[in-house]
């Protein structure tokens, strides 16, 4: 999350903490897990996550604004 630039505060409050918590659970059981890993080694460009991450959207809604 800290990669995506994501609010913490923000996701935790999202939905009284429950897509943070739905979002938590997605990424545990993504089959993705690997490739996901590779691409924030590299960049953290959420772009390339809209293609197969179940979770690029609330990463999105989350993130921090400079």
């Amino acid at each position: 999350m800290e990669r995506m630039r994501v609010d913490p505060l923000v996701a935790a409050r999202k939905c009284g903490g429950t897509a943070m918590a739905d979002a938590r659970n997605t990424c545990l059981g993504c089959s993705f897990h690997r490739e996901c890993r590779d691409r924030l080694e590299r960049c953290s460009d959420l772009a390339g996550f809209a293609e197969f991450c179940p979770n690029a959207g609330f990463f999105r809604e989350c993130r921090l604004n400079f």
